[in-house]
């Protein structure tokens, strides 16, 4: 029969092992790349529509963010010291990119590479940031349903944009 395809129903057999065919072949673990405990590293998970970015939201994650005296006027050393603040379980966003391999194949595969973290823009404790994340057409979508920068525990959704498919993304 003319353009006629193996179809394979799921079930018990060993149909694709007699042939020599994996569906999936494990390649790759993407870990925590700050790892500490509860900070529910995978809590949401969402791949790009090119599949070569993947958003990984862990939600107790410590967000560490650049501080600022005065209005961003006073500097220290001539800027070669720099001051960061921390916030407990606010959460965050890890972005893994995808880097190719000239000769890419299952037995040697690209690989997901750490590429930035995405913060929130309020900065309080607990608020629970990337407990769920979506993307599609360039925007990532990034929940934080704790969040109380406008009432309190009201929650509150951050768009983030890449138009370009560039490696990084921007809060917008």
């Amino acid at each position: 029969i003319e353009f006629n395809r193996l179809d394979i129903l799921p079930g018990v057999g060993s149909a694709l092992e007699d042939l020599g065919l994996d569906v999936f072949v494990w390649v790759q673990d993407l870990r925590h790349t700050f790892s500490n405990d509860g900070q529910r590293f995978g809590v949401s998970v969402r791949v790009t529509d090119t599949a070569n970015t993947v958003m990984i939201g862990s939600q107790g994650a410590t967000t560490v963010k650049p501080m600022t005296f005065d209005q961003d006027k006073l500097t220290f050393d001539q800027n070669t010291t720099l001051f960061h603040g921390t916030r407990q379980n606010a959460g965050t966003v890890y972005v893994f990119d995808y880097l190719s391999r000239p000769d890419d194949s299952v037995t040697t595969p690209g690989q997901f590479v750490y590429a930035q973290q995405i913060n929130p823009e309020s900065f309080g404790e607990g608020i629970n940031f990337g407990s769920s994340v979506d993307v599609r057409n360039g925007y990532a979508i990034v929940g934080a349903p704790t969040d109380s920068s406008v009432l309190n525990n009201a929650g509150e959704v951050y768009v983030c944009t890449n138009f370009g498919n560039l490696l990084a993304w921007d809060m917008i």
